[in-house]
C-alpha cells in the first residue's frame, strides 16, 4: 500500500510539471498567433485598405478568433493584456499611415516578448521538472 501511495505522489508531481510545461508552450503559441494577426492586419491595411471588421472576419486563428467572438479581454499576463487591448482599441482609428506605424510598433513589441519567452522556456521547464521531482521525492521520504 505504501508503494502505491509513493507511486501516486511521484506521478502527480511529474504530471504537475507536464501541465506547467504545456501552459508555457501554449503561452508561446498565443504570442506567435498575436504576431501573425498584427502582421496580417498591417498588410491588409497597407496594401488593400481592408476595413477592420473584414480583417477580423477573414483571419483564422483560434486564439484571436476566441478574443474577437467573445469580446472578452485576452488572457496573457499583465502588461501584455493591456498592450493587446490597446492595439485592438486603436485599430481602425486614424489614417492609414498611423495604422501601419501602430502595427509596426506592436509587432516589434510582441516579437520582443516572444523572443524573451522562447529563450526562457527551456530553463523554466528544466527548473520546474527538477522542482516537481524533488518535491515528490521529498514528500515520499517524509511519509515513508
Amino acid at each position: 500500500m505504501k508503494i502505491l501511495g509513493c507511486f501516486l505522489i511521484l506521478i502527480s508531481s511529474v504530471s504537475c510539471a507536464y501541465f506547467y510545461e504545456k501552459s508555457l508552450k501554449n503561452k508561446l503559441y498565443k504570442y506567435a498567433e498575436i504576431i501573425d494577426f498584427i502582421k496580417y492586419a498591417k498588410n491588409q491595411i497597407e496594401y488593400f485598405s481592408t476595413p477592420i471588421d473584414k480583417i477580423f472576419a477573414s483571419f483564422e486563428a483560434k486564439y484571436i478568433s476566441d478574443i474577437i467572438s467573445s469580446k472578452a479581454a485576452p488572457k496573457l499576463f499583465g502588461k501584455d493584456d493591456e498592450q493587446l487591448n490597446t492595439y485592438f482599441a486603436s485599430l481602425g482609428k486614424g489614417y492609414k499611415k498611423e495604422q501601419i506605424d501602430l502595427s509596426n510598433y506592436y509587432i516589434s513589441y510582441f516579437q520582443d516578448v516572444y523572443t524573451k519567452a522562447s529563450y526562457e522556456l527551456p530553463s523554466k521547464i528544466k527548473i520546474f521538472r527538477a522542482m516537481s521531482l524533488f518535491f515528490g521525492a521529498t514528500t515520499i521520504i517524509f511519509l515513508v
